[in-house]
């Protein structure tokens, strides 16, 4: 890749632009502080003091000439970063709707995780905020409390539908889920006591693909994610270790029928309770006109992507990608889903230029996003949207509690991470609790992900916060 030189091409700022800047920026306050003392006659001036400062005020020359020394910092201190990147390497940086930095920021490159950033902006645009996911139950339900027949547990697409045991599985990691124990509650409130057939599950909504077309089959056999449906318990994983981590994954067992996994494991709940069950859990399809006796609820989307992103959850990427072909694209597909994420773009003005996707979590190699779109998207939602409370915080949560640990960057990374063989990325924010935060976005591709590379991000968050340290922007803004 040859790095450019145009700022607007998606190249670097150049020192001669950031001293064109400063000089421009310099005569423009002195003549406005001029000229606003010419025009206004002593004896008008008020004895009240003024409640804003106006831009263009001499008072505020200090803190612009700072701002700008700090800028030509800001890019002596990340060149090296690029430089010290693999060739196919993008980095933007902005502030406050302001370019401070651009790296090859147009070009197109595999995201691996930072996909999940603009899945949950489509999701949250195509399903609403306040989508939620229905798990129903149904069945011939007397007044004698038997259900004659079978009792349908029936998806709706669920992706944090778990047992208490699976929360506890993921720790503090566990965000906001949906609760199978609390369903079987809900079914034996109902007064129900017998069935006299068997638990089915239906898992209809969605298609029974259960991964995604071209994706390689080790991704599912190294549990990268369960298999897909549209009804799940436990991200379809019939068992799993006592704890979460990434060494242990090989540990987790998938389901070979997740609807009818999903089944049994209500059957045992409700046997729990005291229901008797005659037959055997299946999966199935419930028969047109089965009567509603129960329902949960999942929590609302921005729960849901706060979950995704935190934990950097693949399973959760992919159903919102199917819920999507649903609700906008008549199939629960993840071709429907993608085409619903597709016209999305158009609807929300984001830079679509080069950008591919094949799936909603980044796994896949075939997608492709620039650090201009990434940084346009999270400029445009900021950092106390339902996206940027669900980045990960350096040194504290989700995939970044063991990195940016220094008293420098701690809790002031807020940002995805994303790492594939070869591939690795990081977007978000750098925050200062008294200026509007940086944003970024950093995607590397075309070397392996070591530790030295694991490092220049580092040296990234430092050369940020460092800069908003430094500049005292709300001093810039009107007060």
């Amino acid at each position: 890749m040859t790095r450019r030189s145009s700022p607007r091409a998606g190249g670097r700022r150049t020192r001669a632009g950031v001293a064109a800047a400063a000089t421009v920026l310099l005569v423009v306050v002195a003549v406005g502080a001029g000229g606003a003392g010419a025009s206004r006659p002593a004896a008008a001036e008020s004895t009240t003091a003024s409640s804003a400062t106006p831009v263009f005020s001499a008072r505020r020359l200090p803190a612009l000439v700072q701002a700008i020394a700090a800028e030509g910092d800001l890019k002596a201190e990340l060149d090296p970063v690029v430089d010290a990147s693999p060739g196919d390497t993008c980095l933007a940086v902005d502030v406050a709707g302001h370019e401070l930095f651009r790296a090859d920021a147009q070009d197109p490159l595999v995201p691996a995780s930072n996909q999940k950033i603009v899945t949950a902006q489509l999701a949250l645009d195509v399903l609403g905020p306040d989508h939620r996911f229905t798990t129903e139950v149904g069945g011939a339900l007397g007044d004698d409390g038997v259900v004659d027949g079978d009792l349908y547990l029936i998806g709706g697409g669920d992706p944090v539908l778990r047992t208490r045991a699976y929360a506890d599985y993921f720790g503090d990691l566990a965000g906001a889920g949906t609760s199978i124990e609390g369903l079987a509650d809900a079914v034996v409130a109902k007064g129900v006591r017998h069935i006299t057939g068997s638990v089915v599950g239906d898992e209809s909504r969605y298609d029974t693909e259960r991964s995604v077309p071209g994706w390689p089959d080790r991704y599912l056999g190294q549990h990268q994610l369960g298999p897909l449906s549209a009804l799940e318990v436990n991200q379809s994983f019939t068992s799993f270790p006592d704890t979460y981590s990434d060494e242990n994954l090989g540990a987790l067992v998938a389901a070979e029928d997740p609807p009818a996994f999903a089944a049994r494991t209500f059957a045992e709940l409700l046997e729990a309770r005291g229901v008797r069950i005659d037959g055997p859990a299946g999966s199935g399809v419930r028969p047109p006109g089965t009567t509603l006796i129960a329902r949960s609820t999942s929590p609302p989307l921005t729960a849901i992507v706060h979950e995704m992103l935190n934990r950097s959850d693949n399973q959760i990427a992919e159903l919102l990608v199917k819920e999507a072909g649903v609700v906008q694209g008549g199939a629960g597909t993840t071709a429907a889903g993608l085409a619903a994420f597709r016209k999305a773009f158009d609807r929300l003005g984001l830079p679509a230029g080069g950008v591919v996707m094949h799936d909603g979590s980044g796994l896949g190699y075939d997608n492709r996003l620039t650090c201009d779109l990434l940084v346009a998207l999270l400029d445009r939602t900021g950092v106390h949207s339902a996206i940027g409370t669900g980045l990960a915080v350096g040194g504290r949560t989700g995939t970044l509690r063991e990195r940016f640990t220094d008293a420098a960057t701690k809790g002031r990374i807020r940002a995805k991470t994303g790492t594939l063989d070869n591939v690795s990325s990081l977007s978000g924010f750098a925050i200062d609790a008294a200026s509007p935060p940086l944003v970024f976005s950093y995607i590397a591709n075309g070397a392996p992900v070591t530790p030295a590379l694991l490092e220049v991000q580092e040296q990234l968050g430092r050369a940020l916060v460092g800069y908003a340290d430094s500049v005292p922007l709300a001093a810039v803004s009107p007060r």
